[in-house]
């Protein structure tokens, strides 16, 4: 996926920006943005012009063989999936991890971009203006990391949704398995 900045407005960072809907509808005018010029995706930007996500979810850089993403203050959003991947990041032993504010000229200096989402799943990006990026650490990250990471998010989401706690432990254990083939089946 080649991107680009969304320049045209950026997200205000405050007590609810961490919510998807308080910035919906610029994401939307950032996916038009995309489509129009061909890009697969914009990268969003907070006033302050550091980076915070992507149209298509929370970005995260490696560099160097630290691990970056915005953090909540800049105005990403703050969901379950994210948060449940970076705890699983910290776990590794190998792996420095680093939740910071990120300035738009880190891309150039990055190594390898990603995005994760529970609507467009794992997506690297494989380009930003001239610089082209690797996918190899990336890709081992997530297949490292992902079915511990969904799979402790639909437990959350099984919960939510299901009062009855021995309804919610059965229909997790028969869903679960169709859930993970669907999902990652292009991974």
């Amino acid at each position: 996926m080649t991107v680009e900045l969304y320049k045209d407005y950026y997200i205000n960072p405050g007590e609810y920006s961490n919510l998807y809907q308080t910035n919906f509808a610029l994401r939307d005018l950032a996916k038009i943005f995309a489509y129009e010029n061909q890009f697969g995706g914009c990268l969003l930007l907070n006033q302050g012009k550091y980076l915070v996500e992507t149209t298509h979810g929370t970005l995260f850089l490696i560099s160097a063989g630290t691990i970056k993403t915005p953090d909540l203050s800049s105005g990403t959003v703050n969901t379950v999936l994210r948060s449940k991947f970076i705890e699983q990041i910290k776990l590794e032993k190998s792996l420095q991890f680093e939740e910071t504010n990120i300035a738009s000229f880190s891309l150039q200096k990055a190594d390898e971009i990603f995005t994760l989402s529970l609507s467009s799943g794992f997506n690297n990006i494989r380009q930003f203006r001239k610089k082209v990026y690797e996918t190899e650490r990336s890709n081992a990250l997530f297949d490292l990391i992902k079915e511990s990471t969904l799979k402790s998010v639909l437990v959350r989401v099984f919960w939510a949704i299901c009062p009855n706690q021995s309804l919610a432990a059965k229909c997790y254990h028969l869903v679960f398995p169709k859930i993970i083939r669907v999902y990652f089946e292009d991974f």
